[in-house]
């Protein structure tokens, strides 16, 4: 996506440097930044150094590692994914706490934080955007605003920004796969609304971000929400399978749809894939 250097290189740190993280530094890097980027698994170290990414072996537990990650850094992005069954409260509220305390000790001007579509409650398929209230209904959603929360309140001289991202999916993470698991079964959350947005446009808007003149709260999904149930059936005929059997009926939307109106007029963008597309 990056073909030309940067007017002024900076070091970039990247607090979890998984699916979102390795690409979004693999970036930066050709973009002509320095990039430091945090694993948990020593194993991933060397994939990272191929990269063009320092690695650095960082769990999110241990304040000195933190500390030493971000020492130096004109930016730090936190893509930490807590993944299924992972501990909300330790990875964001505790987590996100100590990151932002490093970034006010060191001196580090801005702060990128990746958070969720799920700190909205809303479940009646009606629209909602930055402006509109988050509300802790979960020990998720709770550890996800106080995360939030930690880094644009956290100190005055780091500029925070929160991005808001709906379910992602791209390269080795087909939704497709998912889908195709479920052909034939039967379910009852079809008219639930889905917010997907491709793990591409995520790193292409971190990339932008990575600009303290640029902040604040926005949310990053696809263009067009989607009820689960055509989302689902449309993936299950093109791949000839067997229906899902849909028990919920076909009344009014469950969820919320997510608007992206607010990232797209500041950074002027049109994203890369702004409809879900298979794999």
């Amino acid at each position: 996506m990056t073909d030309t250097a940067p007017r002024t290189s900076k070091h970039i740190t990247i607090m979890g440097c998984g699916y979102v993280g390795q690409a979004l530094g693999a970036e930066l890097v050709a973009a002509g930044h320095e990039v430091s980027g945090t694993t948990t698994t020593p194993a991933r170290a060397g994939e990272l150094q191929s990269l063009g990414i320092a690695p650095l072996i960082v769990t999110i537990d241990d304040t000195e590692a933190i500390t030493q990650a971000i020492n130096g850094a004109h930016a730090v992005v936190v893509t930490i994914a807590a993944g299924r069954g992972g501990d909300y409260e330790a990875i964001y509220a505790t987590g996100l706490a100590r990151i932002v305390d490093a970034c006010g000790r060191l001196n580090v001007p801005e702060l990128i934080y990746t958070s969720s579509t799920r700190v909205y409650a809303q479940d009646d398929g009606s629209w909602v955007d930055e402006s509109t209230p988050i509300v802790s209904v979960d020990v998720p959603s709770d550890a996800l605003i106080r995360a939030e929360q930690a880094v644009l309140d956290g100190h005055s001289d780091v500029a925070g920004t929160v991005v808001r991202l709906g379910g992602i999916y791209g390269p080795g993470r087909s939704l497709a796969d998912r889908v195709h698991a479920a052909a034939g079964t039967r379910r009852r959350d079809g008219r639930h609304i889905v917010n997907l947005i491709h793990r591409d446009d995520v790193v292409a808007v971190l990339e932008k971000l990575v600009n303290p003149d640029i902040i604040g709260v926005f949310n990053l999904v696809n263009d067009q929400p989607i009820r689960r149930r055509d989302l689902y059936d449309a993936i299950i005929s093109d791949a000839g399978l067997a229906p899902i059997i849909w028990e919920d009926g076909d009344g009014p939307a469950r969820g919320k749809r997510v608007s992206n109106a607010r990232i797209k007029a500041e950074l002027g963008l049109a994203l890369l894939h702004p409809t879900f597309e298979p794999e």
